[in-house]
């Protein structure tokens, strides 16, 4: 009878209970939707991106005070249980402390009964499942480079603007002698844009300045600053290099989407200005530029926000934004890491006995061979 792989048994437990973790924290954080509703959008913000976090860190991040542990372990547990009783029965049982996988061959209540999985059948399922998630994270990064490579081919074709009325309105939104990324007109119809991690770039449509106002074009170019200052490009890489291995988790989708529009709400709050004139100038703005722009390209930081991004919402925020004072965002921000702290660990204690029998299996397969 032949078994799975020792390192194919590991990257289904990864894929497994990483996953299985971040639906835990995205039920949480959606449970808590009313509450979040009352916080200031940079809060909410750092919330969900949470979830693409949790997926980059290892399953068997350990706390003795994880709140989590309890709820999500049984669960795991199970799975990955099943997992490998159908993989491997001789190993079925061997996660036991002070059992390896050198011990003899421990029946399970199924062998007990006669029934023997089809480990066979199971290796050769699990090699498949591994070549189809192998395809689908290539074709991701293939995906992430193709949009890239717009974005470089857009920005190529513009013209640098380092100086005239443009340079001197950049200037001002910067705060004069204040460092600023370059700005870059290009012959496009799409949304003004920010691009560039290691070479920050705003993008205006070469025909944009013509038709919006002084205060409207200085209001997008601040906005765009706003994602500059606030390092928002290096949030959305992250992003992508959770959603690269994880490509069919339909919540790290749907999180992905909550993490756009809380980034584009909470860049509004900051440049919507203080009072409500300013706030319902900066809603005109907003509609202003979605009536003569359409989508950006991908891999980039759009005045328009991301395709699907509920407008009404956002219209409405940037007139009546959610707002903290100094001492309650203190305790807001404190709040948020002390929730990380509580729920990015997701088991209870430093011993992870799964995957630490799967491991030395490996290293056991990988010497007899």
């Amino acid at each position: 009878m032949t078994a799975a792989p020792g390192w194919l048994l590991l990257w289904a437990e990864w894929l497994l209970r990483a996953s299985l973790q971040a639906a835990a924290l995205f039920a949480v954080l959606w449970a808590a939707e009313p509450l979040l509703r009352r916080m200031p959008a940079t809060v909410r913000h750092a919330l969900w991106m949470l979830v693409p976090v949790k997926v980059l860190l290892p399953p068997a991040l350990s706390s003795p005070f994880s709140l989590a542990a309890p709820a999500v372990q049984p669960a795991e547990g199970y799975a990955v249980g099943l997992l490998r009783l159908f993989a491997d029965p001789l190993r079925a049982h061997h996660g036991a402390v002070g059992l390896g996988p050198e011990v003899g061959v421990l029946s399970t209540p199924l062998q007990e009964l006669g029934w023997q999985p089809p480990a066979s059948a199971v290796a050769v399922l699990l090699a498949a499942l591994f070549a189809v998630w192998a395809a689908g994270v290539v074709r991701m990064l293939y995906l992430i480079v193709k949009q890239q490579l717009v974005v470089s081919r857009v920005v190529a074709s513009g013209r640098l603007v380092e100086s005239g009325p443009l340079a001197a309105l950049l200037a001002e939104a910067a705060g004069r002698g204040g460092p600023k990324p370059r700005l870059v007109l290009a012959a496009i119809e799409g949304s003004p844009f920010l691009c560039g991690l290691l070479r920050p770039t705003i993008v205006l449509p070469a025909g944009l300045p013509g038709s919006l106002t002084r205060d409207e074009l200085l209001a997008v170019l601040r906005h765009e600053l706003e994602h500059w200052r606030r390092g928002d490009l290096a949030w959305c890489w992250l992003q992508s290099a959770a959603l690269a291995p994880f490509w069919f988790h339909p919540l790290l989708w749907l999180a992905q989407e909550r993490i756009d529009e809380e980034r584009e709400l909470a860049v509004d709050a900051a440049v919507s200005g203080a009072t409500l004139a300013e706030r319902a100038a900066y809603a005109r703005t907003i509609l202003a530029v979605l009536e003569e722009t359409v989508a950006a390209p991908a891999r980039a930081l759009a005045f328009t926000g991301a395709p699907g991004a509920r407008v009404e919402r956002r219209l409405r925020e940037a007139i009546r934004p959610v707002r903290a004072g100094a001492a309650q965002a203190r305790g807001l921000w404190a709040g948020a890491a002390l929730f990380a702290a509580v729920m990015l660990p997701m088991n209870s204690s430093l011993e992870d006995p799964v995957f630490a029998t799967n491991r030395a299996a490996a290293v056991v397969e990988t010497r007899a061979a």
